[in-house]
């Protein structure tokens, strides 16, 4: 299952759009700052279910295989702060998997050098969130729809005490 898939299953299913914004890296740190300086300003102003397919935390995987510097990266993670309960699902797969679907449907911005490097690098920033977002790391190379869509939403479950989760992927979120 593809992290796509899963973001539009979520998307549907609360009949709310994706948020997915992408970098342009004329300055690299400076757009990641902003970018999360928009991110926390979005989760605390939107007022219903909300998707975010990519997240700054993205920025982490992806810098080194581009050649860009993310020593600043844990620091800024650790910051991260929501006004709403928010939970963050990280999706890798094998890497044989990625080269079939980057085959059946490549990425229009990375190579697959690249995709396959920040996939290799992305659980390692699971180390620098705060403990106070509740994350999923979920291997999607054999996952099917289904049991994926399950293993969300038992973790959505057992990560909600007295609301509803707001789901990242890496920030999906969910509002009541």
């Amino acid at each position: 299952m593809r992290k796509s898939t899963l973001a539009q299953h979520y998307a549907d299913r609360w009949r709310c759009g994706i948020v997915k914004t992408q970098w342009e890296l004329g300055d690299p740190e400076f757009e990641t700052k902003a970018f999360a300086n928009l991110t926390h300003a979005m989760l605390g102003a939107i007022s219903s279910h909300a998707v975010f397919d990519r997240s700054y935390f993205s920025y982490w995987a992806y810098a080194p295989a581009l050649g860009c510097d993310a020593a600043f990266m844990p620091d800024l993670m650790a910051r991260f702060r929501s006004r709403t309960p928010a939970r963050l699902v990280l999706c890798t797969a094998d890497p044989a998997e990625l080269r079939r679907r980057y085959a059946a449907d490549p990425d229009l911005y990375f190579s697959l050098e690249v995709v396959l490097a920040a996939n290799k690098r992305f659980p390692s920033l699971l180390q620098h969130v705060p403990d106070s977002l509740p994350a999923l790391h979920l291997d999607t190379t054999s996952a099917n729809a289904l049991d994926a869509i399950a293993e969300v939403d038992e973790f959505l479950a057992e990560s909600t005490a007295e609301t509803s989760p707001e789901m990242v992927l890496p920030l999906m979120r969910e509002r009541t």
